[in-house]
């Protein structure tokens, strides 16, 4: 499994493009830092060819690519984000070192 750390709202296309389609089954995704802003609107968070998803699609797509989705909660409370909790697993620093150790590789974006 690999852990994809996300720390900005927007990368060029080229990025975007590239880190969405690195996406394997059982992959894990943090949004930190401005990251988090991704969580707040339709960002296309799994999917390089939707530019627009709803919470709804993001949902399904996240369950049907069998990918974990991670906020920081120091980073979403700083940027005064309500993170939808039935999409986003809001954890600590604590739970981003577990979280860590437990995946074969970390992909800092």
């Amino acid at each position: 499994m690999t852990l994809h750390q996300i720390n900005k709202a927007q990368y060029p296309a080229s990025i975007e493009r590239d880190w969405q389609l690195s996406l394997q089954n059982g992959d894990s995704i943090l949004l930190f830092e401005s990251g988090v802003l991704r969580a707040l609107k339709s960002t296309p968070v799994l999917s390089a060819q939707a530019p627009e998803q709803s919470k709804e699609q993001l949902k399904e797509q996240s369950t049907k690519q069998s990918v974990t989705l991670f906020v920081r909660e120091i980073d979403a409370k700083a940027h005064g984000l309500k993170v939808d909790e039935s999409i986003y697993q809001i954890i600590d620093d604590n739970q981003w070192l577990e979280l860590t150790a437990e995946c074969d590789r970390i992909i800092s974006w």
